[in-house]
């Protein structure tokens, strides 16, 4: 899937605080600055924010992300992951541009989990899980393209987590993109829950353009199993899915 991707950063730093960030927002400086310029070079696949998120930036952010993919010409897709809330208005306007632009453009959104339970202790500045479910289910009344990411898969949760997580997102969604953990070794996170209890493995971090630390849940291919065994689609990657569209 390498150089089908665009990747952006966001102008202002993620707020969420998820303990297992592995992002080192002022350093980003791998990322490119998302202007007209630099879509008139854009691969297949665009992420924008891919360090934070749209509601976090400036008012008009998402509006001139939609004017400056309509200027563009052949098939794009922007890619979206998140973990707060989405105004009516909002879903409204991708509703109205994949309209506009179908067989074109394509605006999806992924509704991010790394867990069922404890959520508020793990990211404790996101929206709640049941009402990630909820955004789930708005997502599907507004025809967005959509997927449940499951990402990063945390070593440490149980498989039946995983499981309950599934059932209840499988009958609104049946799409859904697996991801491994990616951490820093100089966090609190990686001493406290990963060092010495889990295998790590140096792995190219596309995003980064550079080599981080990936640690694969040893229910990986378990949950991947359960998700096809329960009548849906499970994808390795977020490219892997947005070449079905």
């Amino acid at each position: 899937m390498k150089n089908k991707r665009s990747f952006f950063s966001g102008r202002k730093k993620c707020k969420n605080g998820c303990i297992y960030c592995f992002s080192n927002f002022a350093s980003n400086k791998f990322h490119e600055e998302m202007n007209e310029l630099a879509f008139q070079q854009l691969n297949k696949f665009i992420y924008p924010i891919c360090d934070s998120e749209i509601s976090y930036q400036s008012e008009n952010y998402l509006d001139s992300l939609l004017e400056m993919l309509g200027k563009q010409k052949g098939y794009k897709v922007i890619s979206i992951s998140t973990k707060c809330n989405w105004s009516d208005e909002k879903l409204l306007k991708l509703q109205t541009f994949n309209k506009i632009h179908a067989g074109e453009k394509i605006i999806k959104l992924s509704i991010s989990f790394s867990r069922k339970n404890e959520l508020d202790k793990f990211e404790p500045n996101a929206i709640s899980y049941s009402d990630r479910i909820s955004l789930l289910k708005k997502l599907k009344n507004y025809s967005i393209p959509t997927v449940v990411l499951i990402k990063p898969i945390l070593p440490f949760v149980a498989y039946e987590e995983y499981k309950s997580l599934i059932d209840d997102c499988i009958n609104i969604c049946k799409d859904f993109v697996l991801g491994p953990l990616y951490v820093d070794k100089q966090s609190k996170f990686y001493n406290k829950f990963i060092y010495q209890k889990y295998q790590v493995e140096e792995k190219y971090c596309e995003w980064l353009k550079s080599i981080a630390l990936c640690v694969k849940s040893p229910n990986y291919e378990k949950i991947k199993s359960y998700i096809i065994n329960s009548g849906g689609t499970c994808y390795d990657s977020d490219a892997e899915f947005l070449e079905t569209l």
